[in-house]
């Protein structure tokens, strides 16, 4: 929030390249209270001028020599003084404060507002013209000095006449004061002799708000306000508020005729009221042309909008016809058909009965003659089936088996790895012994233990004691795993070889029994098929042919009602998913909301636990301070 003009504008001129000239006379450099010039009585104050420009004015120019004004003044200038007795006592209206509600005690805003600040102090060579070091860590945790020098000069960039001579507290009080701060209820004048600490996001955003401000009067400076938005008042305002600044100008000089500012003014009043007609006339001109291009559309939309009403009538009177076509045709189509597959099937179903009939008789022969009996057949499936059950057995069995012997290689591997890291430590412990034992003829006993590559071709089957030197293992468990392992290969092939051969025997079996049963089903039921055919076909062929076409049409009511009730139910289905959907996001929503509820009362507790974790932190660090200071008091006392 930046403040008013009426106090804040107080420089009248920026720097051009390095100082900021002030409006004030040699007497009155500052805008300090209570140091006004002996010429100062009597003299308008700046709020009494700024209204008197529309408020729209500010009190900094772009290029009058000061210093002419001020040896005009000192030489008998008198009637027209400093507006230093501006600044004495600031309006009642507008020194009234509000309560600061920008976020300072948020850790992201400080960051972004001490990065601001940083950025703008370091851009215009805060530390060249200081002489003073500046890093982030400074608009961190200040010193007393880092504040007083970086409110000094953000202040004298916009007063550089300015002199601090009182302390830094009162100075810094007394001028945002004046400024008028917006949020001076957060400023304790008491505090602002050690800024640091909790208090510190205030002072912060106090310096944050100076930054803000001079970079808007180097906008106002550089003429960078945008004018892209202008209304037509705005446009009037700015010319009218340039024709003030130069009278001004010319008023501070000592000058007393303004007419070449009035006719630069009414001048430009002119130029925009004849840009004004130009571009009405533009307008004029492109809206008889539009509105002469609308009137041959709509005289040709009507046109056309007529033909495409007949072009739709007659495009439907065609598909009707089609339609109807089709229907005859396909009606026509669909009888010749009938007959003739009815006729077909008649012959092709006299052809296969006597084919079924023979066939039949082979097969009764053939069963005959091998001796085969149903409870035969029946027996022949229960061994199938028992025998189907203990090759699953087997299988099983042999999954097993398989598993046990991959997991004893796997954990055989696995103890091997860890008898070598066993090894290697034992041997470390043994490196590590001061003093190893000795035998009869005093020589030292090797304790070390190493494998001789226990994996390699030549040691596989070798005995524990050449493997491991100094280790004997048990000499029959390597022997007995083999043979095991051995035996159970030897058993399974000879299971799956019997496996093999049951399952060949009792596929073809099977193959042989599925096919004659099959085409014993298959030809019974063609056989009773044909005959019902035959039999309902004779019967019903006059009766279907004198109904044909009243069945037809009833048929075709019947699919036009089906088909109307399925679009109704369809179109119920949708409704109630349309429906469902709705409550879903709803449902959605309403979880959304919940969940950043939730997530805003997490928020406030860390805030809250943060700001008591960093108080209390704040006073173990005073706490600290008052204990150092009263030990070296006494140690210096002592």
């Amino acid at each position: 929030m930046l403040p008013t003009a009426r106090n804040s504008l107080t420089s009248n001129h920026r720097r051009s390249g390095s100082s900021r000239l002030s409006v004030i006379s040699n007497p009155r450099n500052s805008l300090a209270p209570g140091r006004s010039t002996p010429y100062s009585r009597g003299t308008p104050t700046l709020s009494e001028m700024m209204a008197a420009s529309v408020k729209r004015t500010s009190m900094r120019s772009s290029g009058i020599g000061f210093s002419q004004a001020q040896q005009q003044q000192g030489s008998g200038g008198r009637n027209r003084l400093s507006m230093a007795p501006g600044f004495t006592t600031p309006s009642g209206s507008n020194n009234s404060t509000s309560r600061d509600t920008r976020p300072l005690r948020d850790k992201n805003y400080q960051a972004k507002i001490s990065q601001e600040t940083f950025d703008y102090l370091v851009k215009n060579k805060f530390e060249i013209e200081t002489r003073h070091p500046l890093t982030q860590k400074t608009l961190k945790a200040p010193t007393q000095k880092d504040f007083a020098l970086i409110f000094q000069w953000l202040y004298k960039r916009l007063d550089p006449g300015y002199k601090f001579t009182r302390s830094i507290e009162h100075e810094v009080y007394s001028i945002l004061k004046i400024i008028n701060y917006p949020f001076l209820d957060s400023i304790n004048k008491s505090q602002i002799s050690a800024v640091g600490g909790q208090n510190w996001p205030y002072y912060l955003g106090m310096l944050h708000w100076l930054v803000e401000l001079n970079r808007s009067l180097d906008a106002f400076d550089n003429k960078a306000y945008g004018t892209e938005n202008y209304t037509e008042d705005d446009v009037l305002d700015q010319i009218f508020i340039r024709y003030i600044s130069k009278s001004y100008k010319a008023f501070l000089s000592n000058e007393d005729d303004y007419s070449e500012y009035k006719e630069e003014m009414i001048q430009e009043f002119d130029d925009h009221s004849l840009k004004i007609k130009e571009k009405m006339a533009d307008m004029k001109e492109d809206s008889d042309k539009l509105e002469k291009k609308l009137q041959q559309m709509e005289k040709s939309a009507e046109q056309i909008h007529s033909l495409e009403s007949k072009g739709e009538a007659l495009e439907g009177d065609l598909l009707k016809f089609k339609a109807y076509i089709e229907s005859m045709e396909r009606r026509k189509m669909k009888w010749e058909g009938v007959l003739s597959k009815i006729k077909e099937e008649l012959d092709a179903a006299d052809v296969e009965l006597k084919e079924v009939q023979e066939t039949k008789a082979n097969l009764d022969l053939k069963i005959k003659e091998q001796g085969l009996e149903p409870a035969d057949i029946d027996r022949i499936n229960a061994e199938r089936e028992k025998l189907g059950k203990s090759l699953e057995r087997v299988n099983a069995s042999l999954e097993e088996m398989t598993r046990i012997s991959k997991d004893k290689e796997l954990a055989a591997q696995n103890e091997l790895e860890n008898l070598e890291i066993l090894i290697h430590s034992y041997n470390d412990v043994v490196y590590r012994l001061p003093a190893r034992p000795k035998d009869s003829t005093g020589n030292e006993i090797d304790l070390s233990v190493s494998l001789n590559a226990p994996l390699a071709e030549e040691n596989l089957g070798q005995p524990p004691e050449k493997i491991v030197k100094g280790k004997y293992m048990i000499r029959e468990i390597r022997p007995l795993l083999q043979k095991f392992r051995f035996d159970i290969s030897d058993n399974v092939r000879k299971l799956q070889d019997e496996m093999i051969q049951e399952q060949d025997q009792l596929d073809k079996m099977s193959e042989d029994i599925i096919e004659k049963q099959d085409e014993i089903t298959r030809l019974e039921a063609k056989l009773k098929l044909t005959r019902i055919s035959h039999d309902t076909l004779v019967e019903t062929m006059q009766a279907e042919t004198a109904a044909s076409n009243a069945e037809i049409e009833k048929m075709t009511h019947e699919l036009q009602r089906m088909e109307l009730a399925f679009k109704q139910s369809q179109l119920q289905l949708e409704q109630r998913r349309q429906s469902t959907a709705i409550k879903h996001e709803k449902v959605q929503q309403f979880v959304q909301h919940e969940r950043e509820r939730m997530h805003e009362k997490v928020r406030q507790v860390i805030f809250k636990v943060t700001d008591f974790k960093v108080g209390i932190q704040e006073l173990l660090e005073k706490y600290e301070k008052f204990v150092l200071d009263e030990w070296d008091n006494t140690v210096a006392n002592e």
